[in-house]
C-alpha cells in the first residue's frame, strides 16, 4: 500500500492484481468508490455494543 501510496480499501479494491495500470497513472473518478452498506452498518452496530459492554462492565465493577 506504502508503494502505491492508497489507502488499503482502494488497494484491495483498486490495485490488487492491477498494479501495472495502477503505475501507468489510472485512478477512480470521484464518486467511484464507495464503502458497502453493509460494512458500514456493521461497524456502526460494533462499535455501539462496544460502548454499552463498556459500561455495563464499569458499573459491574463498581458493585463488586
Amino acid at each position: 500500500m506504502n508503494r502505491f501510496e492508497c489507502c488499503s480499501q482502494c488497494y484491495i479494491e483498486y490495485v490488487e492484481f492491477r498494479e501495472d495500470r495502477w503505475n501507468s497513472g489510472w485512478r477512480p473518478q470521484d464518486g467511484e468508490y464507495k464503502p458497502p452498506l453493509i460494512k458500514t452498518i456493521l461497524e456502526t452496530f460494533r462499535a455501539y455494543t462496544y460502548r454499552i459492554f463498556r459500561r455495563v462492565k464499569k458499573w459491574l465493577i463498581f458493585w463488586t
